[in-house]
């Protein structure tokens, strides 16, 4: 009888060599969608840093101003950032996929 710790390492061993495509076929759903918030976390993080900054100093100082929000590009390239790497990454994960066993007739 295995344990789970050897399953676990058995696992490990066989994704060591593997390319990106192997380890995204191994991937759940969950493990899927939880990479696309880790992404649009990120991305949200990168966007708004700079005025993050702003606003932490000037509520640490004495210092007053205003803070304003703008956006200068376009509704399609924000769209593509938002959507486009994770819509790939699904497509490449479904592309990966081993095809289902078809189930024996009755």
């Amino acid at each position: 009888m295995t344990s789970l710790r050897d399953e676990v390492r058995d696992d490990v061993r066989a994704t060591e060599g593997a390319g990106l495509r192997a380890r995204l076929a191994r991937w759940s759903a969950r493990q899927l969608v939880a990479a696309w918030l880790v992404y649009w976390i990120g991305l949200l993080l990168y966007a708004a840093w700079p005025q993050l900054h702003k606003i932490w100093v000037l509520s640490t100082t004495k210092q007053s101003g205003s803070i304003s929000l703008t956006y200068s590009g376009g509704a399609l390239e924000a769209a593509l950032w938002i959507a486009g790497p994770p819509l790939l990454l699904a497509l490449v994960w479904i592309a990966t996929r081993p095809p289902r066993a078809s189930k024996a007739r009755r």
